[in-house]
């Protein structure tokens, strides 16, 4: 789960390389083998939970 997370990561800096990233918050549960990447920019957080689908949560930050 760990390397999948890590992978995820990668792939989604190589994407978005064009996006000033202000942190970038990498949640595990191990036990319930949950996953949450957050990616905060100036404008806006992108929340990552599915490990087999690309799919961005943009939730706009005021």
């Amino acid at each position: 789960l760990i390397q999948m997370s890590l992978r995820a990561l990668e792939n989604f800096q190589t994407k978005h390389e064009k996006y000033s990233c202000i942190r970038v918050v990498l949640r595990l549960r191990l036990a319930r083998s949950e996953f949450m990447l957050e990616v905060q920019f100036r404008s806006r957080t992108l929340q990552y939970s599915d490990l087999h689908h690309f799919h961005f949560a943009d939730t706009r930050v005021s």
